[in-house]
């Protein structure tokens, strides 16, 4: 990767951090819009992301988060007061420059210029500009050209674009004469070509540049030193305007450029979306040092609370100097790393487990150096590959405070939209999971999320009526339970109709007539494909698609999703997902000299088979006393579908009693060896999918252990007739 391709990844990174917190700054401020702290934020990510684009060639993207920059500025000062329209329009802006960003790394055009023009005549309306009646295409930027990355329009869109003349039929050029300095010395003069144009045009506007003009002493009488800007109205063709400087134009810096999309009944529209300080700068009325000294006499938030006398200036410096010190200080503790890269790493560290595992099964097997001091350096050794390979594994996870804060941000809108109030309340956001899963729930908690103020919450007259609070709350929690992560979305709203439900369910022969409907089965019902009770089809709900595939996209992470639903209290869904991908804490257990893996965190004991525990029912049913209670067990030869002959229960056999969450039995085996902490290797992509195996590592021996997947044996548990024998 050279080094323009890898400042445009960190750019992407940045921005991507940049935009998330600037998002999830907006939804505090909306709920507490008196946060000066809040909207702070949001100016220090518009201004960070405006200065990054600007410095990777995104030109589009600079110059929009610059208007975006005056808007926040106002909202700063308190000319503009924070109301959901605006936050509504601020959320569009953070999209709209995440959309710019995403096309520029596609090679495409950040925006289309249609588009650009018509979001920045928005944009103009908060800023005090007046609207534009029609969205006109701006003409193309004369700035730096966008990195490689971005690719140029094609011609057949600028045609597109092609600017329309003024009402009276003339348009509008912008010219640049930069003569040579020794232009006189040619026989030219600039004021007799300045009077030629000004038989062909009206001169509307002009600005001399006299930045190149030297002190006294340095002053050459012979030679010109001033440049000149004009802005021209006529009817005259570009090429007749060019025809102007014919005599000067190969040997001068002249650039001719077509703005007639740039005014609007005679006024230049873009003026009012460049800041005051650039305009006058540009026109030669003040220099660029009166600009920064300007500037530098702007008052921030900290010296204004000073002035009032709300906080001492010791205090300011000492908060400023924290915050500036915090971040310099996670600039330089902070690494972003390509997952390629740990997933590496995971795998190397299962093979240095697996070659120190077979050394030491081989030192075991030679008596002259088994044991002493050689047995000790092994076990540090394995001791400290474990350490590594955990420490591995924990930069893999991320805490889902930013999964949540995204959420957030869908259920406000998709209220916002429906004309409903809703409050979304966070808790364990800190509760951290592997970036796989993460990436993997997204879309099944979209859906949810999206269902919950769609289905559920109801509108702020329909709460009220049913004595509700007219704003309903949607709660996400997250929390750890033993070697899972589970994650509640819960709403207060109507809850499921399980009436209507069965209705539909019942016309669809899911149930039999009278058949009752209820938290134990209504989640099977409404995750059958093409189930759904919504009377109208709308942008969110009524296809009957959704709910199966959430539903299947747990159940591939190996985990499990449950329902629990209230008339009038609202609906909570509870996703049960697995801790990480990279690493596993299982038992080994053989049975048939086969060797199995069960994740630790599904079980809850073993014991050795006792013929007086069980109770037999049915055609050979077990049940087996554990704990106090009667848990159903089988031979695990037998879930599988595996011919092990007779009936071998007896002495010497070994249950291993497991608990979904969901169902609690007992696994018959031969033999409970020690518990191990593998890297699980995907079954499908080396071999096939197969039903009851979620993956396969090597142990120390080199033999293949295959590792359960528990909630698949779980359903194959209590439904044999399905059991497979390809394991």
């Amino acid at each position: 990767m050279n080094e323009a391709d890898e400042t445009l990844q960190i750019f992407f990174a940045e921005t991507d951090d940049l935009l998330r917190s600037a998002e999830e700054s907006l939804l505090r401020l909306e709920n507490n819009p008196g946060s000066g702290g809040e909207v702070q934020e949001i100016f220090r990510a518009i201004h960070t992301m405006k200065s990054g684009s600007a410095m990777v060639g995104f030109t589009k993207v600079s110059e929009y988060s610059h208007l975006l920059e005056n808007l926040l500025e106002r909202v700063r000062g308190g000319q503009l007061t924070v109301t959901k329209p605006l936050v509504s329009f601020l959320l569009e802006d953070i999209d709209f420059l995440r959309k710019m960003v995403e096309r520029g790394g596609r090679g495409e055009p950040e925006a289309e210029p249609e588009v650009l023009h018509a979001r920045k005549s928005q944009l103009n309306r908060f800023l005090g500009m007046d609207a534009i009646s029609e969205p006109e295409p701006k003409p193309a930027s004369r700035s730096a050209p966008a990195p490689q990355a971005a690719s140029q329009a094609p011609k057949a869109a600028k045609e597109k674009t092609a600017k329309a003349p003024a009402a009276d039929g003339r348009r509008y050029y912008e010219i640049e004469l930069k003569f040579r300095k020794d232009l006189f010395s040619w026989g030219q003069d600039p004021i007799l070509l300045l009077l030629g144009l000004e038989e062909v045009a009206d001169i509307v506007d002009v600005t001399a540049d006299m930045s190149r003009l030297p002190d006294y002493e340095s002053f050459d009488p012979y030679n010109l030193y001033i440049s000149w800007r004009l802005t021209a109205k006529t009817k005259a063709s570009l090429e007749e305007m060019e025809d102007v400087f014919m005599f000067v134009r190969d040997d001068n810096e002249i650039s001719i450029e077509d703005i007639t999309a740039r005014y609007k009944e005679g006024v230049d529209i873009a003026v009012g979306e460049r800041p005051l300080g650039e305009v006058l700068l540009e026109r030669g009325a003040i220099t660029k040092g009166d600009l920064d000294v300007a500037l530098g006499k702007q008052k921030r938030l900290g010296e204004i609370l000073v002035e009032e006398g709300k906080i001492d200036s010791s205090m300011l410096e000492q908060v400023v100097g924290q915050q500036e010190e915090s971040r310099q200080t996670y600039r330089k503790t902070s690494v972003r790393v390509d997952v390629e890269k740990i997933n590496h790493l995971v795998n190397l560290a299962e093979e240095i487990g697996i070659g120190l595992s077979r050394l030491q099964n081989f030192f075991g097997s030679v008596p002259d150096i088994s044991g002493g001091e050689a047995d000790q350096e092994l076990e540090n050794l394995l001791k400290v590959n474990r350490e590594f390979q955990e420490r591995v594994a924990q930069v893999r996870m991320f805490p889902l405070e930013g999964t949540f804060r995204r959420f957030q941000r869908i259920a406000r809108d998709t209220a916002f939209e429906q004309g409903k109030r809703v409050r979304v309340s966070l808790i364990g956001v800190d509760t951290e999971l592997d970036k796989e899963v993460i990436e993997h729930i997204t879309d099944p908690l979209k859906h949810l999320v999206r269902n919950c103020v769609d289905h559920g919450i109801e509108t702020p007259e329909e709460r009220e009526a049913a004595g509700k609070l007219p704003e309903g709350v949607i709660e996400f929690r997250a929390f750890q339970k033993g070697g899972m992560i589970l994650v509640r979305i819960s709403d207060d709203g109507r809850g499921l109709d399980l009436d209507r439900i069965a209705e539909q369910a019942v016309e669809r022969e899911i149930i039999q007539p009278g058949e009752t409907v209820d938290n134990s089965n209504v989640l099977d019902i409404i995750c059958q494909p093409g189930f759904s009770t919504a009377s109208a089809i709308t942008a969110l709900s009524g296809r009957g698609v959704g709910m199966d595939v959430v539903r299947n996209e747990v159940e591939q992470l190996g985990g499990t999703m449950q329902i629990e639903t209230e008339k009038g209290k609202g609906t909570t869904f509870t996703l049960s997902l697995p801790l990480t991908f990279a690493l596993l804490e299982a038992l080994h257990i053989k049975d048939q000299d086969r060797s199995y893996l069960i994740p630790l965190w599904g079980v809850v004991g073993t014991q050795e088979y006792d013929p007086a525990h069980v109770k037999f029912f049915g055609a050979g049913e077990r049940l087996y006393t554990f704990r106090g209670e009667y848990v159903p067990v089988v031979h695990l030869s037998k879930v599988y579908g595996i011919d092990c002959g007779e009936d071998r229960v007896g002495g010497g056999s070994i249950l291993v009693f497991i608990d979904t969450s969901r169902q609690r039995f007992g696994l018959l085996v031969d033999k409970v060896l020690d518990p191990h902490q593998v890297v699980v290797k995907s079954l499908e992509s080396n071999f096939k999918s197969v039903a009851g195996i979620s993956g396969a590592t090597i142990m120390g021996d080199g033999s293949v252990a295959l590792v359960m997947d528990l909630f698949a044996l779980e359903e194959m548990f209590f439904n044999r007739s399905s059991a497979r024998s390809d394991a």
